[in-house]
This record gives structure tokens, sequence and C-alpha cells, in this order.
């Protein structure tokens, strides 16, 4: 993907620029701050002077996607004629970008949850906010982006690409100094008072900064059109955050009370519903555990031990007139009573495991679930695209917060494998599974698979046309006919195969036949089997499970699953493998885990849920035809990860994610 980022200082858009650089995207960043030592390609420009509309249109015309998150940001500055500045960086800048970005780019606009103004409080106490919901905001920004969203609307409609996104409050490790969290780190840094605007009691629904890069990401690569709020669902009171930043610190300092700014809200809360089901992700935020990675980065403080909810191991200081007192700690636990707004406990320790997840919440969340309660731990999940976490894992190096890697492809763990960076898994956990459906030295294993097949629309394909083998589908009688989705893992990892069983040559010439035959691409798998029901393109390659959950939908959809015979590698057996990080704290708590994923009771939600092959001994699949008669082909799934990274480079050399 060829990505444009405005606004690529600031805060979320240099988080943004540096992961889609990290994953191989090429990147085009455009802010008026000159910047040294940036990823990718760094443009200085000034999005609100006219004069740079011919350089604007060169880079949106060049660019496959547009992520706009220029403007001048904040409801609080100390900035002359700020409404001017806004007005000026806010409407102008977008303006200018509509009216220079083709029809063809998807255009991504950041606005805000300042559009929503009160609209969380409701009767009942606080509510989420969806994003139907009347706007009303009740400051000059929020009134700012609202016109920003109304000017987008004017000039261009979702279904003409655009998607706005509105995040909500956004923290992490790059948060602007002038944001509360920053102030609130340094003052404690210098020990000197804390100043709360609006007291202890005002609430805030916070998001790490990586789950609102995940959520862009997933709107390009999806191509989702229309809006989505980015926010966690989840309001933390302020007297919680601020003992977040106590706990990160190992100290604690003077807080103080000051008039609200007339345009700072109460409460914010979103309605994360949209995220999860049209993006398949969740934002689900550890406040102390990304506080933590922001008082590190800001500080160069040492990494805190695992499993200590990001405590510190030294005693907070205990200097007089140093500390919250003890009165204000109790209304704000009454008032986090009160509100409902489910605050931490202050004190003692919380098992809490955190997962990064290949898979999406639909297809494991419930699971996630059912362990928690089982166990009684906390669960933080974060959802994405395999190959995004794996690098993502990567980049975190031993202070990433996950304990567990679920990869929806083994390539992506077994990257992870090559790394160094996951640990063996308990030897009793291990035996549940078959040999081959595991790492040779149990550094992950297997927890369900699925068949790579032809999904083709009975409608408009002759079965005895259907082919002999994979290979076959560049001949000219399928010019047009097929539909691929070369951004996925599981194709990623079917042409990995591919290339161990019949070389980079094979692969390449292969690849680049579907893309001369004029192979129709998509994201993903779920959008070929819409894509085939509907009649817009005849077959397709997907894994088998998409058309088994569309014919439950509907069972008169027209689809229908090809098997290749004789183990052809067009039906390539993938496994989805769960893997336990080498950087995780020591106890079994991930192991446990792994080991309910094999269960009898997941193995069977896998089968009958979500139309899954399970992969413990002894359990059989409900409603699939077995294995056995199905002629799949098997593969060393060791040998994926390390040439993934070769297998896109041939897939770039083809040109068919460009076809």
């Amino acid at each position: 993907m060829k990505a444009l980022v405005t606004g690529s200082a600031g805060f979320i858009g240099a988080h943004l620029v540096r992961r889609l650089a990290a994953r191989g995207d090429e990147v085009v960043g455009i802010d008026r701050r000159r910047l040294k030592g940036a990823w990718g390609l760094h443009v200085t420009m000034d999005m609100a002077e006219r004069r740079n509309l011919a350089e604007l249109a060169r880079w949106t015309g060049w660019a496959d996607a547009v992520f706009h998150l220029a403007a001048r940001t904040g409801v609080r500055s100390a900035l002359p004629d700020i409404d001017l500045h806004r007005r000026r960086d806010i409407l102008a800048a977008a303006e200018h970008l509509l009216a220079v970005t083709p029809a063809r780019t998807h255009l991504i606009l950041a606005s805000s949850s300042a559009v929503y103004g009160e609209a969380s409080l409701r009767r009942g106490g606080v509510q989420p906010c969806r994003e139907d919901d009347a706007l009303r905001p009740i400051g000059r920004y929020g009134r700012c982006k609202v016109q920003m969203e109304e000017l987008s609307l004017r000039r261009r409609s979702p279904r003409e690409g655009l998607a706005i996104a509105r995040p909500f409050t956004v923290i992490g490790p790059g948060q602007r100094p002038d944001m509360a969290l920053s102030i609130w780190i340094e003052a404690v840094r210098r020990a000197e008072p804390i100043t709360v605007f609006g007291g202890l009691d005002r609430a805030r629904d916070v998001t790490d900064v990586e789950g609102v890069v995940d959520g862009l990401t997933a709107m390009a690569d999806l191509r989702f059109c229309g809006t989505v709020n980015l926010g966690a669902g989840r309001p933390r009171l302020l007297g919680e955050m601020i003992e977040a930043v106590f706990s990160a610190m190992g100290r604690e300092t003077e807080v103080r009370t000051a008039p609200a700014d007339p345009e700072d809200v109460k409460a914010t809360c979103a309605d994360p519903g949209r995220a999860r089901s049209q993006l398949g992700i969740d934002l689900s935020t550890s406040l102390r555990r990304t506080v933590a990675r922001q008082v590190e980065e800001r500080l160069g403080a040492p990494r805190r031990g695992r499993g200590e909810s990001g405590r510190s191991r030294a005693r907070p200081e205990t200097r007089k007139g140093a500390r919250m007192t003890r009165t204000k700690r109790s209304a704000f636990a009454a008032l986090s009573l009160t509100l409902c707004l489910a605050a931490a406990s202050c004190g003692g320790e919380e098992k809490v495991l955190t997962v990064y997840s290949g898979r999406t919440s639909n297809l494991i969340g419930p699971l996630l679930e059912d362990f928690a309660e089982a166990a009684g731990v906390d669960i933080e999940v974060r959802y994405g695209q395999s190959a995004d976490l794996a690098l993502l894992i990567r980049q975190e190096g031993e202070r990433s917060p996950a304990d567990v890697f679920i990869s929806q492809s083994p390539g992506a763990v077994g990257f992870l494998a090559g790394e160094g960076m996951l640990r063996p898994i308990d030897g009793a956990v291990l035996s549940r599974v078959p040999a081959h459906f595991r790492n040779a030295g149990g550094l992950w294993a297997g927890i369900s698979g699925r068949v790579r097949v032809v999904v083709y629309n009975r409608d408009l394909v002759d079965p005895a046309e259907l082919p002999a083998s994979v290979f076959d589908l560049t001949e000219e009688r399928f010019r047009g006919r097929v539909a691929v989705a070369p951004a996925n893992g599981s194709f990623q990892d079917f042409a990995t195969a591919m290339r161990e069983t019949h070389g980079d040559g094979a692969t390449l010439e292969w690849l680049k036949g579907l893309a001369a035959n004029d192979a129709r691409t998509y994201a993903n798998n779920t959008s070929i089997v819409q894509a085939v029901g509907r009649g817009e393109v005849p077959m397709g390659l997907v894994n088998h499970y998409y058309n088994f959950r569309a014919k439950a939908e509907d069972p008169d959809a027209p689809s229908e699953n090809y098997f290749f015979p004789d183990q052809d590698i067009g039906s390539l057996l993938i496994v989805t493998a769960a893997g336990v990080l080498a950087s995780s704290d020591g106890s079994d708590l991930p192991d446990r885990f792994v080991e309910f994923m094999l269960s009898e009771e997941a193995q069977r939600f896998y089968s009958e849920q979500t139309f899954e092959y399970p992969l413990a001994a002894g359990i059989e699949p409900t409603g699939l035809p077995p294995l056995d008669q199905v002629g799949a082909a098997t593969y060393d799934f060791d040998r994926l990860g390390g040439g993934l990274e070769r297998t896109k480079a041939l897939i770039d050399e083809s040109g068919l994610e460009g076809s």
C-alpha cells in the first residue's frame, strides 16, 4: 500500500508512520514541522496554504490511502487567536485535501470524540456514544471538527471511499507534552503539585495509541467507508489515571483542583461495537500498563516486572504534603461506585494475561471470556493482522506486554520462533497435539486448522470446469474469473509452502500468471466469499470455513467449496498456532491458557461455531468432511516463518497486489 499520512510529526501520526513502514508499506508523511530521522519520506508543507495545492495533489495522486491527521488539536490552549488557528488548520487544510484527492484514493479523516459533547452523560449515568448519535459539541474545537465532517460529507460520500475516525482520549509513549497525562508525569518528576481541572470525578475513555493505529490501519486494509469510534468503551476517572501515574513512577505528589475549562466535558465514553464488528479490532486498554510505557518513554525508567500491574518495586515516597490525601482517595473510590465506571482497585495484585491475537474477536473472543471466568483472571487482548502483530512484538522486544501470541497462520508465529522470542510450551500441553501440528522444539502448538479451497458460484461455474490443480488457474479459460487476497496471511502461507515444494521460480511464474490473467484482488477471504455469492466474480481462493459461515447465515447462498484432489498444494491444510512469549513473566498462566485452547470444550467450539478442524488428538470434526477424505496437503509448518518475507517480496514483484 502507498500511504500518505498528514500530521506525520504528531502523536498518532508518528506511531502510524512507524507501523506502516515496519510492515512494508510505502509511506510519505506531510507536516509543517521539519523532521530528522523520520520513517519513510517526509515532506515539510503547510496544507492550509493555497500555494502548496499542486505539491499536495502530487502526493494524493500517488497514494492508495490518505490518512488525514493534521490539525490544531486540544481544547485548552494558551495560543493567541486560537480559534483562527483551529479554523485554518482544521477546515482550510481539509478543504484543500478534499479538493485534490482523486476519487480512487481511500480517504481516512481523523475527527474527535469532542463532536459528541456531553452525549455520554445521560439518565442513569455515563452511557456510550454511538456513531449515529446526534452531534452536540459544547466547545469551539468540537464544533470545528463537526464542520470538518460536514464539509467532507458534502464533497465526498462514504460510498466514494470516505472514512471518518473519531478517536477518544489517546495515551501512550510519544503523547504531546500539553496533554494532561504528560503534564502530570512531568509534575511528579519535578515533585510539583498536579492540577486537575474540574475535579477527580471527571472521566475519560482512554485508549492506547497502538490500538488507535490498529483501527486506522484496519480501515485502510479493509477499505472501510463510514464513521467509526476509536475508543476502548471504558471511562476512567481522572483520579484513577493519577493513581496509575503514581504507581508507574513509584512516588506521589500533591493533587490540587481548579475550575474546569468551559469547553471541557465531564465524561466521554465510546461505543466500540462498530470497531469490533466491522474492523475486527478490540481497543480494550490496560491503563496501568499503557501509563507505565508512557512514563518509561518520557523518563527512560527501567521496565517494571511483569505481573505487577505496572507498579514499581520501590515504596512510594512519604514526604509530608506530597501525597493525595486519604479523604480524596475515599471520595475517589465512592465516585467510582456511584458512576458505575468499573474503576480498577488501587490495591492488591491483579492476575492479567495479555494476548496478541491475529484472529478476530468473533472467532476467538468467546473462548477468551470462558478462560478468564474459569481461571479468575483478566485478559487484555490486542487484535490485528498476524504479520503486523509479529512485527510489532519484534519491535517491542523484551518490553512487549504480550504473554501469548495467537497467529492466524503458522508463518507469523514461526517468524517469532526464528527470532528467539518464544519459549517452549509445557510438554504435557504439547502432547495434546499430534507432532505434525506443532513446532519440533515445542515453541508453538496448532490449535485449529483450515483448508485452502476454491469457493465458486454454482450459478456461474459448471463443476466439471473446475481446475484439477491450483496451477491451472493461470490458463486463459480462467481470465478475470478468479479472486485472490495477496495481502492475507493465509494466502502468503500457502504461497510460502508452494515455494518450498515447487521452488521460487515456479511460484513467481504462477503469481505473475495470475496477475497477467486479470485475477481480481480483495482485502481478505470474507470479501471474496461475499463477492462470489453476489456474482461479482465466479470463483476465488479462500479458507474453507468462510463459505461454511456464509452458508450458515444463508443456506440458499449459491457459493460452494471445491477441494483440489490428490493433495494438491492448492488445498493446503493451514493451522492457527499459539506461542508463549519468552518475555512473559515465567508463570504457568500462559501454558494453562494454551492447554484450555486445546481442551475438548474449545476444540468443539472451533468445529461447531467457526467450522474449523479441531487439532487436539481424539476430537473429530462436526459437520465437516473428514480430513482424510478431503485429501488436504500437509507441510512442515516450521519452514513457513523463515520464508515469509521472501514470499511477500515475490508477491510484490509479481504485480499481483496492484492488478
